[in-house]
């Protein structure tokens, strides 16, 4: 809307109401049409811009088409590689699945192994502790039986000699 005609009417009202006169009022009426039709130009004139523009965006439609389609086209692009990609680590999450599942194997051969060699270590250190009680037993045994022959020995050599002495 344009404010300089708004101005222009409110004057003319003022005016109006000075003059009070009927062709006054027919001037008014008038100019107020005149503005008022003014004015519908200038708004058609921005329709018939936007009109233009369809026109002209159907005419460049095909254009838009092309961008569209080659837009299309390198989406498509995008998801046969995304796709591809995709694939890819299947393939990948695959084979490292495979390779877990067999270190998971290996695993358990390795623990039986050092469970099997845990207790054989247990069975060497009883048999060493074992042999060892059993050395430091017949060790004693043989101090005890020594002792025990010498002192017999003793005895019976003091009789003896008690023996000789008395006779």
């Amino acid at each position: 809307m344009d404010w300089n005609f708004i101005d222009f009417a409110g004057k003319m009202e003022v005016n109006l109401r000075k003059a009070g006169d009927r062709q006054v009022k027919h001037k008014l009426l008038i100019s107020i049409i005149l503005w008022l039709f003014i004015g519908s130009l200038m708004s058609a004139a921005s329709a018939h811009a936007a009109v233009w523009d369809r026109i002209k965006d159907i005419y460049d439609a095909p254009e838009k088409i092309n961008e569209l389609q080659a837009d299309l086209t390198e989406a498509a692009q995008q998801i046969e590689e995304s796709r591809k990609q995709a694939e890819s680590l299947l393939q990948q999450n695959a084979e490292l699945q495979r390779q877990n599942e067999a270190l998971a194997q290996q695993n358990k051969q390795l623990q039986s192994q050092m469970e099997k060699m845990n207790a054989e270590r247990s069975t060497l250190y009883r048999q060493l502790t074992s042999t060892g009680i059993t050395a430091i037993l017949l060790a004693l045994g043989y101090f005890a039986a020594v002792r025990i022959w010498r002192y017999t020995v003793w005895r019976k050599q003091r009789r003896d000699n008690q023996e000789v002495n008395l006779s």
